[in-house]
C-alpha cells in the first residue's frame, strides 16, 4: 500500500513538474514574441497556450531528468540571449 502511494505521489509530482515547465516556456516564447512583434493580449494568450501544449506533448514521455535537462537547455538558451543583447547594445 505505502509503495503504491508513493508512486502515485511521484507521479503526480512528476506530471505538476512537467506542467510547471510547460508553462514556464510558453511564458518565456510569448514574452519573447511579443518583444520583437509588439503584439497584444489576445495574441499573447494564444502562443502561450500552443507552445506549452505543444512542449508538455513534447515532454509527455520524458521522465524527470529527460525534463531536467530540456529545462536546463531553455535556460541556457535564456542566458546567452540575454549575454546577446547586452553585448549588441554596448556595441
Amino acid at each position: 500500500m505505502s509503495n503504491m502511494k508513493m508512486s502515485l505521489i511521484g507521479r503526480y509530482a512528476l506530471f505538476l513538474f512537467k506542467l510547471f515547465s510547460a508553462l514556464c516556456v510558453g511564458i518565456l516564447f510569448s514574452v519573447i514574441g511579443q518583444a520583437l512583434i509588439h503584439y497584444r493580449y489576445f495574441a499573447f494568450f494564444f502562443i502561450f497556450l500552443t507552445v506549452s501544449f505543444a512542449f508538455f506533448t513534447m515532454v509527455k514521455r520524458l521522465g524527470f531528468l529527460g525534463v531536467l535537462l530540456v529545462d536546463l537547455l531553455f535556460i541556457l538558451m535564456v542566458v546567452l540571449m540575454k549575454v546577446y543583447i547586452i553585448i549588441a547594445d554596448s556595441g
